[in-house]
């Protein structure tokens, strides 16, 4: 740990430094009301008052992060990142590392289940396809085509990054939804009754929501919503 008069110095000249390379009164508030709480490593670690909470959006802006980042690169001899906390104490800091761990701890735990319950329904689908293969005759080209289809759609999930955050989910899905039409478009060339073609795309929308973690419904009317006019 830093000494607390070091560590002062040194959030005195991030301030300073800022000041002078950016324009942004807002910021420089919100620098003013954040108190440094440790140097955790390569961690600079500051927080701010319940009552200032309401500033706390101004670290998370891009361009103000940039910024930062930059004087941190320029005032000490090895790569500094900031962290903001809602505290301003050694012992807040120590509570808030136990919830992000906890936070952490529990995404991958959702990660996990997710990608467990995948796995079961991509080894469920492949044996259920066998059996639609057995039963529908001339509709297997359609099933062969489609458990293709879903089994892209585990694998590509799994190598995903970041993929429990919202907005990369939804583009994941924005991208099968796609795909899902142009199978839509292959297997209408196939041969097999219109019905069983329906059931297996349903089939495959269903994995597709299994998979990401949404409800099947929401992936349907999606994809309905951007089929091609009749």
């Amino acid at each position: 740990m830093i000494p607390a008069e070091q560590l002062q110095k040194l959030w005195s000249q991030v301030r300073t430094k800022v000041k002078a390379v950016d324009i942004n009164p807002p910021l420089y508030r919100a620098l003013d009301l954040a108190v440094p709480v440790t140097l955790d490593g390569t961690v600079l670690v500051v927080g701010l008052d319940p009552a200032d909470q309401h500033e706390a959006s101004q670290f998370d802006l891009p361009a103000n992060r940039a910024v930062i980042d930059k004087v941190l690169a320029r005032i000490v001899s090895k790569p500094l990142t900031l962290q903001l906390i809602d505290g301003t104490t050694v012992e807040e800091y120590e509570r808030w590392k136990e919830r992000a761990a906890a936070t952490a701890a529990l995404r991958q735990r959702t990660v996990e289940v997710a990608e467990a319950r995948a796995a079961k329904d991509d080894a469920a689908a492949a044996a259920e396809a066998g059996e639609e293969v057995a039963d529908s005759g001339d509709g297997s080209s359609v099933n062969r085509l489609l458990l293709g289809v879903t089994r892209d759609f585990h694998n590509g999930y799994r190598q995903l990054a970041n993929r429990t955050q919202s907005l990369v989910r939804g583009r994941f899905v924005s991208q099968a939804i796609d795909r899902l039409l142009e199978a839509e478009r292959q297997i209408a060339d196939l041969e097999g009754p219109a019905a069983m073609k329906e059931r297996l795309l349903s089939r495959a929308i269903d994995r597709l929501a299994e998979i990401v973690g949404t409800e099947p419904l929401v992936v349907a009317l999606e994809l309905e919503r951007r089929r091609p006019p009749a």
